[in-house]
């Protein structure tokens, strides 16, 4: 099957333009009409975005894209792709972004049907911030509706 977002994406990789306008239309629309089950767009942007933003844009699009998750259907795939994506810079050192990371989608680990693959990252993040961990999130959340 074609992908015509496939084809947009590769088309843009190889353009000798500035894609900040492209980058952040993009991530409006995803977030108006997410792909449920191609994620490829949102993880595109979100490389692409490291070298044409500003840190303070690419947290901004980042806690959009979290506030705009809908816990009424399965986005695993998306929480996945944050997941992996929010573990980098500038994201990691936000602390604005990483208290929503608690808020929207640790909290709701369960409510994603997250793989083992992806419960895998979500450890990975509690253990890497684990100084700041325990000051925020109750204990029964990280034993009762993580692992």
């Amino acid at each position: 099957m074609i992908n015509l977002s496939h084809i947009l994406i590769d088309s843009l990789d190889d353009a000798k333009v500035n894609l900040t306008p492209v980058i952040h239309s993009m991530l409006v629309t995803f977030l108006e009409l997410p792909y449920n089950n191609d994620v490829k767009i949102l993880e595109w942007c979100f490389n692409k975005s490291m070298q044409y933003f500003d840190d303070s844009a690419k947290i901004e699009h980042a806690c959009s894209v979290i506030n705009h998750i809908n816990f009424l259907c399965d986005q695993s795939k998306v929480a996945e792709t944050l997941f992996f994506n929010l573990d980098k810079e500038p994201y990691k050192n936000s602390p604005e972004l990483q208290e929503l990371i608690w808020k929207k989608l640790v909290v709701y680990v369960n409510d994603f049907n997250l793989s083992n693959r992806e419960k895998t990252y979500l450890i990975q993040r509690i253990f890497n911030n684990v100084e700041s961990l325990f000051n925020k999130v109750p204990v029964r959340i990280l034993v009762n509706d993580i692992f």
